[in-house]
């Protein structure tokens, strides 16, 4: 883009040759070009400051957003690197204790060396259960990260939700959601009852309690209001059958009487 000051050099050069040469006709022509053009640049100057503004701010409003979101998520999950950590210390744990446990094992007990070789494979043992420990600490963390973004920021969840996302069976995310809570990679969350629902915050598992408590109160009271009816509808039955044993027993009586005209109007009473 040209600047104000070539411009203003552009005009006035063309001012001076049109009073030197006493020509005025492209003088008009001349200036107004100059000054189209600096517009123009001025306006391309302007539509890119705009789009460099614009796309600052898309991209400030998605940082924001983003960090909102972990903001959020933080207080929902714990951070695994913890539990990642501690899963990768019993591995190597388990690989120091357990692969030279296992090669003195079988050395000594090779060369007749009983008492050593049975404390080398004590720690071979305890070398294979930290390592497996470490393993399945690790794939704790890993589901845990599975599960979490299957989840995102809802309040609560079903445990067959979690499932179907992310191709696991229920019974296996139960006892794995189980786990979780008791490692605290959950921080607020809590199973409801019949261990089908998860709650992820405090608030949502009290609402969870309160429409449990709700339901079970008109649970009972419609069994209450049943057992009511029923109970109405036994009496009622049992004194329809009085009266009918009753009515049984006038009209025994009616075909015992002389008096036809009499025992008639009986029968109709």
């Amino acid at each position: 883009m040209a600047s104000s000051k070539n411009i203003g050099d552009q005009i006035f050069n063309a001012v001076q040759n049109a009073v030197d040469s006493q020509d005025f006709s492209n003088l008009q022509s001349t200036i107004e070009k100059s000054i189209g053009i600096a517009a123009e640049g001025i306006a391309r100057g302007l539509s890119s400051a705009s789009d460099a503004i614009r796309r600052g701010q898309e991209q400030y409003a998605l940082a924001q957003a983003k960090k909102r979101r972990e903001e959020q998520m933080a207080t929902i999950y714990a951070n695994p690197s913890g539990q990642r950590s501690v899963g990768i210390a019993l591995v190597g744990w388990g690989v120091v204790l357990g692969v030279p446990g296992l090669a003195g094992t079988i050395f000594t007990i090779g060369a007749g060396s009983i008492l050593v070789g049975s404390i080398l494979a004590a720690a071979t043992v305890a070398g294979g259960a930290l390592f497996a420990m470490g393993i399945k600490r690790l794939n704790l963390v890993n589901r845990f990260e599975r599960y979490r973004d299957a989840i995102g920021l809802r309040d609560f969840c079903y445990l067959d939700e979690i499932a179907a996302s992310t191709a696991d069976t229920t019974e296996s995310v139960r006892r794995n959601v189980k786990a979780m809570l008791s490692h605290g990679l959950f921080k607020q969350a809590a199973l409801g009852d019949g261990e089908n629902f998860l709650a992820l915050t405090n608030d949502a598992y009290q609402q969870y309690r309160q429409a449990r408590g709700k339901a079970l109160e008109k649970k009972q009271q419609r069994a209450l209001t049943q057992s009511e009816h029923s109970q109405l509808d036994a009496e009622t039955q049992a004194l329809l059958a009085r009266g009918n044993a009753y009515i049984a027993q006038i009209r025994e009586s009616n075909k015992a009487i002389p008096n036809p005209e009499f025992s008639k109007k009986i029968d109709q009473i």
